[in-house]
């Protein structure tokens, strides 16, 4: 599941710099099944492992990298009023603090999975 939630963070990293494109809301929600998933499956269940802590706070960033990325690719005049919009302006305050998150977090995963692949020890 490593390298599934590893994909998710890079496209959610890549989504941000592109702002729109037609693949927005189908990486938004990617991002928020998975980060749902990441902090409150996983995290949750091994809350005194390393891993359990760095799913919790990957997953808090890719849920929030998701509401960033869901409110860039709906910013019409008819959405100005929404639930989704109010939480958008309350995120986005906080867009670089997010996108580093979600960055050190692909870098975690990304370089530990490599690591595994070439028989390396990893962070236990």
């Amino acid at each position: 599941m490593g390298i599934v939630v590893s994909i998710a963070m890079f496209l959610g990293l890549v989504q941000m710099f592109i702002k729109r494109s037609p693949l927005a809301s189908l990486v938004a929600g990617g991002l928020l099944a998975l980060g749902i998933w990441n902090a409150a499956w996983y995290g949750l269940r091994h809350l005194t492992e390393f891993w359990g802590m760095a799913a919790i706070s990957s997953g808090l960033a890719m849920i929030a990298a998701a509401i960033i990325v869901a409110g860039e690719a709906r910013t019409t005049d008819d959405t100005q009023g929404s639930p989704l919009h109010k939480i958008y302006r309350i995120v986005i305050g906080f867009r670089t603090v997010i996108l580093f998150a979600l960055l050190a977090s692909f870098l975690l995963y990304a370089i530990t999975l490599v690591r595994l692949n070439l028989g390396m020890p990893i962070i236990s």
